[in-house]
């Protein structure tokens, strides 16, 4: 400190005129003198801190991303800061699966700041202290959802999944039973004379057949070549 009138530039502490009971109405701070207060007058604090946001791109995993992100500055002059800085839970429902749906869930905390207040001074017993910071949880919780539009999803869409698989089994059951009983029906009919020097079996073996005809065979192929023949 030292006079506003300009009449002295002997610089005098604070402190030393509070002690001394001096009028300080008539005494001016020096912004030039190299003192921490000149050095800390214009500064303030800033520090980051580690915060969970969803990652909506994840369709593997914990889809979560932690990002850095800076909370309000803090002046380093005379005044007293006060603030609140909360986390909150959070909690990611998905149901994922292009195909097949599978379901998660993922858990994280995310930040947002509560409070921010300054005061001309600190509470009583801590005078020294310029920056009171409280981490805490919130009492709050948020939950997001995610589904995605699977397979079932179009099916349904198009007209109702039941249908549409019941659809889908008519043409291939119905399509085989009608070529299955076409088959069945032939071989109740007719049956298959080799020449009597031939002893190369066409067909399978039978209970239908007589033995004292073994030239005539029933018409007995493979499930297999069945299948060939019908597709």
């Amino acid at each position: 400190m030292k006079l506003a009138d300009g009449s002295s530039d002997e610089l005098i502490s604070y402190e030393q005129l509070q002690s001394d009971g001096a009028n300080l109405d008539l005494y001016i701070e020096d912004l030039s003198a190299d003192s921490i207060d000149n050095f800390v007058r214009h500064k303030k604090v800033a520090m980051k801190i580690i915060n969970q946001k969803i990652e909506f791109g994840n369709m593997d995993g914990y889809a979560v991303r932690n990002n850095e992100v800076y909370v309000p500055s803090v002046p380093l002059g005379k005044e007293y800061s006060d603030c609140g800085y909360r986390f909150r839970y959070n909690k990611f429902v998905k149901t994922d699966g292009y195909l097949i749906p599978k379901d998660g869930e993922d858990v994280f905390f995310d930040y947002f700041l509560y409070s921010s207040d300054q005061f001309d001074s600190a509470p009583e017993g801590s005078e020294n202290i310029i920056y009171g910071g409280y981490f805490r949880l919130q009492v709050d919780q948020i939950i997001h959802t995610r589904t995605v539009y699977h397979f079932f999803d179009f099916i349904g869409d198009l007209g109702g999944t039941p249908a549409i698989l019941l659809q889908i089994c008519g043409w291939v059951l119905g399509s085989y039973s009608a070529f299955n009983a076409a088959y069945c029906f032939t071989s109740s009919l007719y049956q298959f004379r080799s020449s009597q020097n031939s002893e190369e079996k066409v067909f399978l073996e039978s209970e239908s057949n007589d033995p004292s005809t073994p030239e005539l065979t029933k018409i007995n192929i493979p499930l297999c070549t069945r299948y060939y023949l019908w597709t």
